[in-house]
């Protein structure tokens, strides 16, 4: 259960930096038939930006595999 209440956690305040900024981007979760998810995309100024959440120390650059499934859907943007 503890990576779920991570998730959560991070889900929350991730929307509160944006209101509080007074951003309103639209929050979205991505699962399609064969159970590929992607935990958070946020769409703002025309670009899809996905967030996959772990409660890890040591993140594996596979953990993101799922976001090339976005390409068809629009412009993929990239943060830190």
């Amino acid at each position: 259960m503890s990576g779920a209440i991570f998730e959560t956690f991070v889900v929350t305040e991730i929307i509160k930096f944006h209101w509080h900024n007074g951003l309103n981007p639209s929050f979205y979760y991505y699962r399609d038939n064969l159970q590929v998810e992607i935990d958070m995309i946020i769409f703002q100024d025309g670009k899809l930006y996905p967030i996959e959440i772990k409660k890890t120390g040591n993140p594996k650059k596979d953990m993101v595999n799922n976001f090339e499934k976005l390409g068809v859907l629009g412009d993929v943007g990239y943060g830190t």
